[in-house]
């Protein structure tokens, strides 16, 4: 009996976990096409009105880069995005020979700006257009990054921090998922949330009464730790943090930080007791 019921839990949380991972590829898909036409018409609008200087050396930069696998064009900072922004230019194959001077009054960059210009004219636009549409990879990239780690490394931490410097709790996870409270008790914390915040109060209550409290490590079966998160990000991430400052202590804060400030300023002593 007890294995059938571990199989239909774990069916259930298998089901649960394609479920979310269904809704996070739609998220990052719509986020995607409504991205991509919006970059490429800014992309097209602001090549009309012409580019910076910087812009106009970063891009043959990249194409030094690959052609000769040198990294000596530009020296202010690591090649890589230049490499990437270059990259589609190769189907449109830019006219530069890479005739430079090696003096060190004159920056490589610049002349090979100079030169990619004059040897282009007639498709500038077009491959600015192609170097400025790889914007779109490191927008998935970072939308892509937002969707798998912002709950498990943004926001449940970011509250439990919060959380620690209203209340000075003993527990290191607001979040956790079991607590244990004697009736009695649980009727003298008089609990009024009715969202994913009644979790966080019943700490927070716990601690104003001055309850004392432990956090003792269990084991789940079946393991639980990758399921989906049941936080809807803003509304459950919002409600959490307006409850956490409506129940702080009045000047908590301040004297946290204050604490801080007081803590690194003052001169350690050396006591000695002698006999």
């Amino acid at each position: 009996m007890l294995s059938q019921l571990d199989q239909q839990t774990t069916r259930q949380l298998s089901g649960a976990i394609h479920g979310a991972n269904a809704m996070r590829y739609r998220t990052v898909i719509v986020l995607l096409a409504i991205a991509i036409p919006v970059l490429s018409l800014w992309s097209m609008q602001i090549a009309r009105s012409g580019w910076c200087n910087d812009e106009a050396a970063h891009i043959p930069s990249g194409l030094y880069h690959l052609a000769t696998g040198r990294m000596d064009a530009y020296h202010v900072n690591p090649p890589l995005p230049r490499m990437i922004a270059a990259l589609p230019l190769l189907i449109d194959r830019p006219m530069i020979k890479w005739h430079h001077s090696d003096s060190p009054y004159v920056r490589l960059k610049y002349q090979l700006a100079e030169e990619w210009v004059n040897e282009n004219q007639s498709s500038l636009r077009r491959q600015l257009i192609l170097a400025r549409s790889t914007t779109i990879f490191f927008f998935g990239l970072g939308i892509w990054s937002i969707v798998r780690w912002t709950y498990r490394y943004i926001g449940n931490p970011f509250l439990s921090g919060v959380g620690h410097i209203l209340f000075e709790g003993s527990i290191r996870d607001f979040h956790c998922g079991l607590r244990g409270f004697r009736r009695d008790v649980f009727e003298q914390l008089k609990l009024s949330s009715t969202g994913m915040e009644f979790a966080s109060e019943m700490l927070i209550r716990a601690e104003i009464v001055g309850l004392r409290t432990a956090e003792v490590p269990v084991s789940l079966r079946p393991d639980g730790r990758d399921r989906p998160p049941h936080l809807r990000c803003w509304r459950d991430g919002w409600r959490h943090l307006i409850l956490l400052l409506q129940l702080a202590p009045q000047g908590s804060l301040y004297r946290h930080t204050l604490g801080r400030m007081a803590s690194r300023l003052t001169p350690r002593q050396n006591h000695y007791n002698g006999m």
